[in-house]
C-alpha cells in the first residue's frame, strides 16, 4: 500500500516539475522569438548571438546565487546580537564586489557584441531586456488582478 502511495505522488510531482519546466522553456522561447523580432536579427546574427548571451545568463546567475547566499549569512547575523561590525562589513563588502563583477561581466558581454551586432541593434539589446521584464511583469499584475476580482465575486 505504502509503495503504491509513494508511485502516486512521484507521478504527480514529476507531472507539475514538467509542467512548470515548461512554462520556464515557454518564457525563454517567447523572449528569444521577441529579441529576433525586435533587433531584427538574421539567421547569422543569431546563431553567434544566442550562445554568448546563454553563456551571459549562466555567469549571472552564479553571481545571484552567490549574493543570496551572502545575503543569507547577513540575515543570519543581524539578528544575532553578538555580531560584531567587521563581520558585517565583510559580508557587505563581498556584496559590493559581486555587484561590482556583474557590472565588470556584462560590460564586456556588451563590448563582445560589436562583431555580431550593428550599433542600433545593440542599443535596442541594452533597451530589450527592461522592456520584456516590464512586458512580463505588466502580464503576470494583470492576470493575478483577473484571478482576484474572479475569487472576490465567488465569495
Amino acid at each position: 500500500m505504502n509503495y503504491i502511495i509513494v508511485s502516486i505522488f512521484l507521478t504527480i510531482s514529476t507531472l507539475f516539475a514538467f509542467q512548470n519546466q515548461s512554462k520556464g522553456d515557454d518564457l525563454k522561447n517567447l523572449k528569444k522569438w521577441k529579441m529576433i523580432e525586435y533587433m531584427d536579427l538574421n539567421e547569422n546574427q543569431s546563431d553567434k548571438f544566442f550562445p554568448r548571451m546563454r553563456e551571459l545568463e549562466k555567469r549571472m546567475i552564479e553571481i545571484k546565487t552567490e549574493k543570496e547566499l551572502i545575503n543569507q549569512k547577513l540575515e543570519v547575523i543581524t539578528k544575532d546580537k553578538n555580531a560584531t561590525n567587521q563581520e558585517v562589513l565583510e559580508l557587505l563588502n563581498e556584496l559590493k564586489e559581486l555587484d561590482k563583477m556583474q557590472d565588470e561581466i556584462k560590460y564586456r558581454h556588451i563590448e563582445s557584441m560589436e562583431d555580431i551586432l550593428t550599433p542600433d541593434q545593440m542599443a535596442k539589446y541594452m533597451i530589450f531586456e527592461e522592456r520584456f521584464k516590464k512586458h512580463i511583469k505588466d502580464k503576470f499584475k494583470e492576470k493575478t488582478q483577473k484571478s482576484d476580482r474572479r475569487f472576490l465575486r465567488n465569495k
